[in-house]
């Protein structure tokens, strides 16, 4: 069975996150599957790439990797998505077990 998310309290942290940063933010459960993300919507140049069947199985198979690597590691990990976009993803753990992951996504190097 899955982590259980408080998806009211967690929008707040959120979207509170969002205003201090301006950055994109999702959580997944611990099978990688996102379960809340602020905006929920995704920046044009995402809905771009996903719009065709090879883009959306890249962002897919990124994010499942670096749920992965971040499990494996139980550390923070800071990668390039197969798009080209630096994302950080780190796992939320209780008693040294996975039970999430908290993504920060969509940030373009040297953007302002």
């Amino acid at each position: 069975m899955g982590t259980v998310f408080n998806k009211k309290e967690l929008l707040v942290l959120l979207q509170d996150f969002h205003c201090l940063t301006g950055l994109r933010s999702a959580v997944f459960d611990s099978y990688g599957i996102e379960v809340l993300a602020y905006p929920p919507e995704l920046p044009a140049y995402c809905r771009l790439i996903r719009s065709v069947p090879d883009g959306k199985t890249g962002c897919y198979l990124c994010d499942q990797a670096a749920c992965r690597k971040a499990t494996r590691q139980k550390q923070t990990i800071i990668y390039p998505c197969h798009a080209g976009l630096i994302e950080v993803i780190t796992p939320v753990q209780i008693d040294g077990a996975v039970v999430g992951f908290l993504l920060l996504s969509h940030i373009v190097q040297g953007g302002r």
